[in-house]
């Protein structure tokens, strides 16, 4: 893993190799840039700098994820949604990482949340010795303070006595901890061909 220091972007110029326009939002008419494998990154006028992006470098092809310009809250009760999903048998393939994969309940948390980034970081993760030699992972994301303006911080330990594995910052999200808390958990088991991120009901 590496580091890499930037601030905030106005121009499709100034955006550091590997990442991608992924849109504009509703507020602030903020522009929206996304690493596949790091997370959302905002730029534009409005937003905060940013400094110490982890960012892993994998050699793959890079893909744009589109943030949608309507940020409105989705129609159905997310939290309702992921209660009923108590496990399936069918599972998916991330799309650079084919070893690693996530259940018919993650892929709802990805679609209703607008979240297929999350599951992007988790991936991302996998790479290091120290997460993926792990059998049980119990991951989360936490809402962080008012004054950190939609930040979040993505931590994964194996317990959650435990000391920190891996953790990630947010710069911004709109992950809806108003339905689900300010902190929410999953987990990533091994499974026969690896990594598999599944909800906490279909453990």
């Amino acid at each position: 893993m590496s580091t890499m220091s930037t601030t905030t972007c106005n121009t499709e110029h100034d955006i550091p190799d590997g990442w991608f326009a992924a849109g504009t939002a509703v507020p602030n008419s903020t522009e929206y840039w996304i690493n596949p494998f790091s997370g959302l990154i905002v730029c534009g006028p409005e937003a905060p700098p940013i400094r110490d992006i982890e960012v892993a470098q994998i050699p793959t092809e890079p893909r744009l994820l589109v943030v949608p310009e309507d940020q409105t809250e989705p129609t159905r009760d997310i939290a309702t949604e992921l209660a009923h999903c108590t496990g399936s048998d069918t599972t998916y393939r991330h799309s650079f990482m084919r070893w690693f994969e996530y259940t018919e309940g993650a892929r709802t948390l990805a679609e209703m949340a607008g979240a297929y980034w999350l599951i992007d970081v988790v991936a991302s993760h996998q790479i290091k010795p120290r997460v993926r030699r792990e059998q049980f992972q119990l991951w989360s994301i936490r809402k962080l303070p008012p004054t950190a303006k939609n930040a979040a911080v993505v931590e994964c330990r194996t317990d959650s006595n435990r000391p920190v594995l891996c953790k990630q910052f947010i710069p911004y999200t709109d992950f809806p901890f108003a339905a689900l808390g300010d902190t929410f958990e999953w987990y990533v088991c091994r499974a026969e061909r690896g990594p598999r991120m599944l909800l906490k009901s279909e453990y």
